[in-house]
């Protein structure tokens, strides 16, 4: 009469106590043993640390319709693919904490119920697997089942392409599925997924406490919730996700939870972007509405007392002395505004060849253009300075001759072509000119858009100063 082994290990039956040479050799040393094991009705197999199998026994291959010369020395994972899958909070627990564990469930690849009962040893895990169909229950069930999974394997299909991570979590809180946009997200395969948790893979150092404390209540009151929280890859690399999870009860009895991840981190980036622009553009704002209007109301009464026929040389001489306090306010002023605009860490310039051959000045305005050049020429009267009117004759000149190491000032309002056009071009024609922006744009918008062209240097506002020119000349001006 055959025995039924899950009755002889809970009764201790010293036949079945384990032994160290299972690994040794990948063969039961003693004859009545292996005898035993192979006329018992429950199936029976062994892995070792490495998942491996080192033994099965007849039961278990008449199960699995396959001989025991494909299974032993194999990964279970390769051999019994689904049967791995199925029991794989088991396989979890040992691999992790070299537990046991049982479970109980319909196994609709052997088309049988199953009842899983596993026993650790030193370096390999014991796995007891007792036929416990009921006739009844299971031919009522099979057919429902095979057709839920005919449906299950479209959806399963449509799931995997959705670019939305989907993570499937059962009532201990670890994954029991995975689709590949959270494989592609969180760097962890589904191998690596299966009965671990997601406070265990993906939480970090950023992961919000108090998020954490609300996903964990509302898993407690069985309820759906929707956070947005901080997750980590398999990498360490941080991101965003739009969390949603969805309790799933079967006949009212809770199975587990849907969780739906979408990644956020692009519009977190932008939300801190917008953030600090709105900061800087309130800065500049107080700054012209308020400091700056305040001289130059000054400046326009001075302008039009001078305009009064009466006064005499002296008084229009004091008029144009009185100039100068606003003038130098408006300076300040002007050199404030670009602190809150810089374009990097430091104010001025960093990457120019000291050994700048050139000076060009591309801006429309002849006053401007007269005013600083003839401030340049007497800071570095040894280096050439050019004045461009036009975007297209100054990129005619660099298209001739791009071998000249040009420090370039740029105003981006421009007739016909702007900054932004000449620079798309100059880009492109792999010239030695660096460029500084000087304009009198103080959008916030057009400083972060000047940092994606690599030959820009640094935004400054206008006017171009002494004191900021000066710096250009000792730090880039061999002269």
């Amino acid at each position: 009469m055959q025995s039924n082994l899950s009755e002889e290990m809970e009764n201790n039956d010293p036949l079945i106590e384990k032994d160290e040479n299972i690994i040794a050799t990948g063969q039961f040393p003693f004859t009545n043993r292996e005898q035993i094991l192979n006329n018992i009705t429950d199936s029976f197999l062994t892995i070792n640390n490495d998942l491996e199998i080192i033994f099965v026994n007849n039961s278990l291959t008449k199960l699995i319709s396959k001989p025991s010369i494909e299974l032993i020395g194999k990964k279970i994972a390769d051999v019994l693919p689904e049967f791995y899958k199925k029991i794989s909070n088991i396989i979890s627990d040992f691999t992790l904490h070299h537990t046991g564990g049982n479970m109980e469930d319909i196994f609709p690849f052997y088309e049988k119920w199953l009842k899983i009962t596993s026993f650790p040893g030193e370096d390999y895990l014991d796995i007891i697997i007792k036929d416990t169909t009921p006739d009844e229950k299971f031919q009522n069930l099979l057919s429902e089942l095979k057709n839920a999974l005919k449906e299950n394997s479209r959806l399963e299909g449509i799931i995997n392409k959705s670019p939305l991570a989907v993570v499937l979590i059962d009532t201990n809180n670890r994954i029991v599925w995975a689709n590949t946009a959270f494989s592609k997200i969180s760097h962890y395969t589904l191998e690596e997924s299966l009965g671990r948790s997601l406070s265990e893979l993906v939480y970090g150092s950023e992961t919000n406490s108090q998020t954490i404390k609300m996903i964990q209540e509302a898993v407690q009151k069985r309820e759906s919730i929707r956070v947005e929280v901080v997750n980590y890859s398999k990498t360490g690399r941080k991101y965003w996700l739009d969390l949603r999870m969805e309790p799933v009860f079967n006949n009212n009895e809770l199975s587990g939870y849907l969780a739906f991840k979408n990644d956020i981190t692009q519009k977190k980036s932008d939300e801190l972007a917008i953030k600090e622009r709105n900061e800087t553009i309130s800065k500049v704002s107080f700054i012209t509405s308020h400091e700056l209007r305040h001289e130059f109301s000054k400046i326009m009464m001075l302008i039009n007392e001078s305009e009064n026929p009466e006064n005499s040389y002296n008084e229009i001489k004091i008029l144009f002395d009185l100039l100068k306090e606003p003038a130098n306010h408006i300076n300040s002023i002007i050199s404030k505004i670009n602190d809150n605009l810089k374009h990097d860490p430091t104010h001025l310039i960093h990457h120019i060849n000291p050994s700048v051959e050139e000076i060009c000045l591309i801006e429309d305005d002849k006053l401007t253009n007269y005013i600083n050049s003839k401030m340049i020429k007497k800071i570095t009267p040894s280096i050439p300075v050019k004045i461009y009117e036009s975007i297209d004759s100054a990129l005619e000149t660099i298209r001739v001759q791009p071998t000249i190491r040009r420090l370039i000032l740029l105003d981006l309002n421009m007739p016909r072509k702007s900054g932004w056009e000449f620079l798309d071009a100059c880009t492109s024609l792999n010239s030695a000119s660096h460029v500084v922006m000087l304009t009198s744009s103080i959008d916030p918008r057009d400083v972060e858009k000047s940092k994606k062209y690599s030959i820009v240097e640094d935004y400054i506002c206008k006017p171009l100063t002494i004191g900021i020119f000066q710096e250009f000349a000792k730090k880039y001006c061999s002269s």
